[in-house]
């Protein structure tokens, strides 16, 4: 392995909030890193350029944004939720995009990252959960990063079916990653319940990226609330 590591970063989903606020944080981080010589962002189209909007990245020119283009009528049918609230339309999406599209988009991405990943020396999956994209078996190593698992302990959340479904996907990427990575003990114990002890190999790197820029982090808390604060705290929101 050089010691100058060529990193690809599939980011599959944005997801809005928390996984934005890390994914802008993080990859520009590892970018400026001194052992990365090129760190490339993969997401998917329309995405990347808005979750990096306004972001003022610093990497040496180390740092390289794509958009995995892709059809808007495709987009809305893997999209969650129901067509003007009826019942079963949201099952009926995902059926045609299987049926119509699924095959076909899967053998695209596949060439896609097949050709983006011929000069890296590493895969970095930063987001898997909702992943649609085949895993990369290039003969390059991947490292994964599972972020959370709430969703399958509370299978109410996306149905039974969906739940397994992701159960499914997710195990791929655990079972044939190189390296998985846990934000935290509690997620790493999480993982080894629930696809069981070949997770116990993963490492645990927590996440502490703060959520606003650097010349805003001194301010002084006003009003009321100024009386109760002690003078260093950490505002942290979360589910």
């Amino acid at each position: 392995m050089p010691k100058e590591l060529s990193i690809l970063v599939l980011c599959p989903v944005v997801s809005r909030g928390g996984g934005e606020r890390l994914l802008r944080n993080l990859i520009p981080a590892i970018s400026r890193h001194p052992d990365s010589v090129m760190v490339h962002l993969l997401g998917p189209q329309g995405e990347v350029a808005r979750c990096f909007k306004g972001v003022d990245i610093i990497s040496g020119g180390k740092l390289k944004l794509t958009e995995l283009q892709s059809n808007s009528f495709k987009e809305w049918l893997k999209t969650e939720g129901r067509v003007w609230g009826i019942r079963g339309t949201g099952r009926l999406k995902r059926h045609i995009y299987n049926l119509f599209y699924g095959d076909y988009d899967r053998q695209r991405i596949r060439k896609q990252l097949r050709y983006l990943s011929r000069d890296c020396d590493l895969i970095y999956n930063f987001w898997p959960h909702h992943c649609f994209w085949p895993f990369p078996d290039f003969g390059k190593p991947v490292v994964c990063t599972f972020q959370d698992t709430t969703a399958f302990d509370f299978p109410e959340i996306m149905g039974i079916r969906r739940t397994k479904e992701e159960l499914e996907k997710a195990r791929i990427w655990l079972q044939n990653s190189d390296q998985i990575v846990a934000p935290s003990a509690f997620v790493k114990e999480n993982l080894i319940r629930i696809f069981g002890k070949f997770c116990e190999s993963a490492v645990i790197i927590n996440h502490a990226i703060s959520p606003d820029l650097p010349e805003k982090r001194n301010l002084k808390p006003k009003g009321s609330l100024a009386k109760h604060a002690p003078s260093r705290y950490i505002m942290l929101f979360t589910n």
